[in-house]
């Protein structure tokens, strides 16, 4: 007969990370482009929303056609097998971005 395996399987559930971004100029190409290069490192899917649209973010007119602006809360979504450490990689970057700001 057919065993029942449905208590075998976890289901994953995907890391998320939401900001509101506090940067005047919103997100523009250097802090895309960093996000862009930690997503692509990663075997995780990594994806981004704002007000409604999302995008991917490995791909960086794809974070740009969001047009986030300063104020707006965006979610990052990281779901599959390394999702804890791209979403250490990214919190790290975004606290050595905002260190760079406040010198």
């Amino acid at each position: 007969g057919i065993k029942d395996m449905t208590g075998l399987l976890k289901p994953m559930a995907a890391k998320k990370l939401v900001e509101s971004l506090k940067d005047e100029i919103g997100i523009h190409a250097r802090p895309a482009g960093n996000l862009v290069k930690i997503a692509k490192e990663s075997e995780s899917e990594v994806a981004m929303e704002c007000n409604g649209k999302k995008a991917d973010a490995k791909r960086i007119f794809s974070i740009l056609s969001l047009s986030v602006k300063c104020g707006d809360n965006v979610k990052i979504t990281i779901s599959g097998s390394d999702e804890e450490e791209t979403a250490k990689k990214i919190k790290t970057k975004k606290l050595k971005m905002l260190q760079k700001r406040l010198k």
